[in-house]
């Protein structure tokens, strides 16, 4: 669809740059600047819809497909989350990303919170189940980043009545609502 509206947008420009170039090349100007006035307003338009649309774009996998993304921090979890989901697409650890097994710095949880970002990007094609263990501080700036029905993910914890991950409600808008 934006792939249509940018070639809609450069044929408009480009019929109202000939309309523009005739009528000067007849003598009448005003038709020619409301010619090029009327295809910047259109241009201005979709330029603004596809800006629009790009800002509440979410990524939603398709099918049955599964993304599973495990974050490591403290207890071992790789082994548990492989048993659970038959997968593990991709584990996030701390001695990975920043050479030691504890959050020291504000600059470690910066870099734990991108690579975790990174992991879900990776699997934006699908459907997302990622497993957090960790500092709650670091899930709550990985939430940050996925933001909101940007990615369609699944969150999970571990259940010591079950011993099995469990998922978290889903949010949904309604739950922003701080006015009542």
């Amino acid at each position: 669809m934006a792939g249509c509206n940018r070639y809609f947008a450069v044929a408009l420009v480009a019929a109202a740059f000939a309309v523009a170039v005739a009528a000067t090349a007849c003598g009448v100007w005003e038709y020619a600047d409301a010619a090029m006035t009327l295809a910047t307003m259109a241009f201005a338009g979709l330029a603004w819809w596809q800006t629009r649309k790009a800002r509440e774009a979410t990524y939603r996998g398709s099918g049955t497909q599964q993304w599973v993304v495990a974050l490591e921090v403290g207890r071992p979890v790789s082994e548990a989350v492989k048993a659970q989901f038959g997968q593990l697409d991709c584990l996030v650890r701390p001695e990975a990303i920043i050479g030691g097994n504890t959050l020291a710095t504000p600059e470690d949880y910066r870099r734990m919170a991108e690579a975790t970002y990174a992991a879900v990007c990776a699997g934006q094609t699908a459907r997302v189940k990622l497993v957090l263990s960790g500092p709650v501080a670091l899930a709550c700036v990985i939430g940050q980043l996925v933001g909101l029905h940007h990615f369609d993910v699944e969150v999970f914890q571990w259940d010591a009545a079950s011993k099995q991950y469990a998922a978290v409600p889903s949010p949904t808008r309604d739950w922003l609502d701080h006015r009542s």
